[in-house]
């Protein structure tokens, strides 16, 4: 998922300098590098709306979370690949860019609850120990929504 890097952080940037021997080192490829630039890392979804939207599990420690919070619309590029197992390259294989607005669903019923959590661990198992709600995951989590608004389509590059 990617959406803008905020102009308030240099954690990591004084973290990374301080903690990892790089040859070549420079403050560059550090975090304060990031402001105002798109930020991507791998998230899981699961198709659990009869509309398209996707369900999503965000957890404010998490980057791409922190980011969504602090633009006002909610917006990220979502992107999802084909499977690339036995293919001699991952860009021979189509992808598809998924944008949309990110909706925070805090306030929802036990019984939507129940249901999200059923359909996401159906596609993630793994996934149990962070839902929101679970009092033995060690970090805080909400269940969101991407509602798609614009799709871009690459059917890959030959091979």
């Amino acid at each position: 998922m990617a959406s803008v890097y905020p102009d308030s952080t240099d954690f990591a940037g004084r973290y990374i300098s301080t903690n990892v021997s790089w040859e070549n080192h420079s403050d560059h490829g550090l975090m304060g590098s990031l402001i105002g630039r798109p930020f991507a890392m791998m998230e899981y979804h699961a198709p659990c709306y009869s509309n398209g939207s996707l369900t999503l599990i965000l957890m404010p420690i998490s980057r791409s979370t922190q980011n969504i919070f602090q633009n006002p619309g909610h917006h990220v590029a979502y992107t999802v690949s084909m499977p690339t197992e036995g293919v001699r390259s991952p860009m021979s294989r189509g992808r598809v860019a998924l944008m949309g607005n990110v909706t925070t669903l805090r306030d929802i019923s036990t019984s939507q609850a129940e249901k999200l959590s059923k359909c996401y661990t159906s596609y993630h198992p793994d996934s149990k120990y962070w839902l929101p709600g679970n009092e033995d995951s060690p970090h805080t989590s909400y269940w969101a929504r991407l509602d798609i608004d614009r799709i871009y389509y690459v059917g890959g590059f030959g091979e």
